[in-house]
């Protein structure tokens, strides 16, 4: 049966390759790979967590522009379905609970490069699944909470620079997102407003730990924020001024799930001085989307400061950002400082400086 699959494959392989120009006919393993990712079943153990698919990608970034199209085009779009592919790809995402690391990464970067490819035939495709969703939930663990924003301080820290890697695809998307709500291509009914804040969320707490710790990682990827934020600012001045050009129903679920922590992250940004030059612009970003949505920086300042109680002092924690429902016991110590549990605070008192900044207070 195997055998048979894998003439199969070829056979599909040499399809389209066959009548195009000697230069791309000789690489004829990204559409092998392509169509051995479409054929092959998760069940049969050869194709459970996109091994193929991520090899595609290898070879894919790699490739010339037209190279690019071919397998884009002629494969994906018009032997395959664009939408039939998406569908897969978004499965796979959601469904595989062993998809993570660096598989995880370039199978959110095929559906970046697939679902942002410019063909109307794709336009439509990337409208009809779930894209925000399936982000969200490429950023969360099993049990639902977020991923660990672990950062090393090592300037070449494959995690770090991992965590990057899966967050960037699911930022360019989101331009794509945009561009298709704005368009009319996309219904309302398919994207989440709540899922795309916890993207901007993770995006931005990622940063924040990042430049807490290691500015010249951050260096690399500030671009990124800038351009994805700047989609979204675009669309949403646009609104303001003609409701006909963007979703309601998106703006205000966006708008209510940025309301509790936007205000926050504005804060810990002001607070990181060593690295004015990658902080400026994120918190000129930052505070520009905000407007965008209708926000009163003062008023979200007495908001948050009514908050405190509700606030978890230790810097790496959620809570730090976002205000929880219910209010947190205060340290004995000083009285000042907030926390959601011993953990939190252990960790503020050994790492966090609150050893030294609570005997300060006290005193």
């Amino acid at each position: 049966m195997l055998q048979a699959i894998g003439g199969l494959l070829v056979l599909a392989s040499h399809k389209r390759l066959a009548g195009i120009s000697t230069g791309i006919k000789s690489s004829k393993l990204p559409a092998f790979l392509l169509w051995s990712w479409w054929f092959l079943s998760p069940e049969s153990g050869f194709q459970s967590d996109n091994r193929a698919l991520d090899s595609f990608v290898h070879v894919h970034m790699d490739s010339t522009p037209s190279e690019q199209r071919v397998w884009m085009e002629d494969i994906i779009i018009n032997d395959i379905g664009a939408e039939n592919v998406l569908s897969k790809l978004v499965n796979s995402i959601m469904e595989n609970e062993s998809l993570v690391g660096d598989i995880l990464g370039n199978s959110l970067l095929a559906l970046d490069e697939i679902a942002s490819w410019k063909h109307p035939a794709m336009a439509r495709a990337a409208s009809r699944v779930p894209i925000t969703s399936t982000l969200a939930h490429a950023l969360k663990n099993k049990d639902g909470s977020a991923r660990p924003y672990l950062v090393e301080r090592q300037h070449d820290s494959t995690l770090t620079h991992l965590h990057f890697k899966i967050w960037v695809s699911c930022a360019h998307l989101l331009k794509t997102v945009a561009s298709t709500l704005a368009s009319g291509t996309c219904e309302p009914k398919m994207v989440s407003g709540d899922d795309v804040y916890s993207i901007y969320n993770h995006g931005l707490t990622l940063a924040l730990n990042t430049l807490r710790v290691n500015k010249e990682t951050f260096a690399l990827y500030k671009g990124f924020y800038s351009a994805s934020l700047q989609c979204w600012i675009d669309h949403l001045h646009r609104y303001k001024s003609d409701k006909s050009t963007f979703p309601a129903t998106v703006v205000q679920a966006l708008r209510k799930a940025a309301s509790r922590s936007w205000y926050g992250i504005l804060l810990e940004l002001r607070k990181i001085t060593n690295a004015p030059e990658y902080t400026r612009p994120l918190i000129n970003d930052w505070l520009a989307f905000g407007t965008a949505l209708g926000f009163d920086e003062e008023k979200k300042r007495k908001e948050y400061n009514a908050m405190l109680a509700h606030i978890c002092s230790w810097t790496f924690c959620p809570y730090h950002l976002s205000p929880a429902e219910e209010a947190f016991k205060h340290c004995k110590g000083c009285g000042v400082a907030h926390y959601c549990s011993s953990e939190c605070q252990m960790s503020d008192w050994k790492k966090g400086g609150h050893k030294a900044a609570c005997r300060r207070l006290k005193g």
